[in-house]
């Protein structure tokens, strides 16, 4: 982990901060998918390795606090993005794996639904917060799929 950390550290992940701040499907996929090509062994296929890569990448965005596994709703959201101070936009996160590529769309939008399902945007709106960005990204091997809901 110490080796992926520092290569974190030494990239530019501004093109995917904003692209994860403005929605933008297309560039969140290219930008995970390049760093999933560049990081990612063959024999990292488990929902806790992608959860943990998409985590890192995510650490360093400035001015937001980063959690992974917060206990919110009924649930654990995998990771939420939260500006400071409170009361600006919440992104939550939601990860899945699939068997196949013929599987990423279906995984995404399960993702999806499950931060609906268990409510993980709860205890944000209790701290203030009103803006939501909810994504659910479906990982296979070194491709991925991301779903938007707002």
């Amino acid at each position: 982990m110490e080796w992926f950390d520092g290569q974190i550290r030494l990239k530019d992940f501004s093109a995917l901060y904003k692209a994860l701040l403005k929605k933008d499907i297309a560039l969140i996929e290219r930008e995970l998918s390049k760093s999933l090509m560049e990081t990612v062994s063959f024999f990292d296929y488990k929902e806790d390795y992608y959860h943990g890569f998409t985590a890192g990448l995510v650490k360093m965005m400035e001015g937001y606090i980063v959690e992974s596994n917060r206990e919110s709703g009924m649930g654990r959201s995998d990771i939420i993005i939260r500006s400071a101070p409170y009361e600006g936009i919440a992104i939550i996160i939601e990860t899945k794996v699939a068997d196949s590529y013929g599987q990423l769309e279906e995984k995404a939008f399960q993702a999806l639904a499950q931060i609906e399902e268990k409510q993980y945007d709860a205890g944000l709106r209790s701290e203030g917060y009103h803006t939501f960005i909810k994504y659910g990204i479906a990982f296979f091997k070194k491709l991925c799929r991301v779903h938007v809901n707002e």
